[in-house]
């Protein structure tokens, strides 16, 4: 899935850097994100109910087999309208890794540095244009050692 919905960032004070950032992320305000996202949950919903998803069932005090969902569960009837659209709109979210801040091209330049302020990189998750849609320490990790070995060869060190 790829988002069509973008936020924004800025400062709320230009010269107090103790005031945090103005975030808004602006989930679903584009209408083909909530439909992705709903299709995407239909899909899941039919998944759960295959014959190969039987064995990851859990056994309930009722003797029926189900899954057991942390958080929201998905509707009993996810056919109904806007049920699933619902559940996107209230339960989904990234900004536990806030991305897209330092945009490439905008921001820093095609090697990370910040354009307009020299001997300075930004290298994190801000300067990804779109969230890998996990956690993306990994790839920051190996963001980080590539900058670092870019900058040691640049440099000489």
């Amino acid at each position: 899935m790829r988002r069509h919905s973008s936020g924004s960032l800025h400062l709320a004070s230009a010269t107090n850097i103790s005031i945090n950032l103005v975030v808004h992320f602006n989930y679903f305000t584009n209408p083909g994100d909530l439909s992705q996202c709903s299709n995407a949950m239909r899909n899941v919903a039919k998944m759960i109910t295959t014959p190969s998803m039987e064995a990851y069932k859990f056994q309930g005090l009722d003797g029926k087999r189900s899954f057991h969902f942390v958080g929201t569960s998905l509707a009993e009837n996810e056919s109904r309208g806007g049920i699933l659209e619902s559940i996107c709109d209230k339960t989904l979210r990234t900004f536990y890794h806030q991305h897209g801040g330092c945009t490439v091209g905008m921001v820093v330049d095609g090697d990370l540095k910040a354009i307009g302020i020299k001997a300075l990189r930004i290298v994190d998750g801000s300067t990804f244009a779109v969230s890998p849609g996990t956690n993306p320490q990994a790839t920051l990790m190996m963001l980080g050692r590539y900058v670092g070995l870019k900058i040691k060869e640049e440099t000489g060190a």
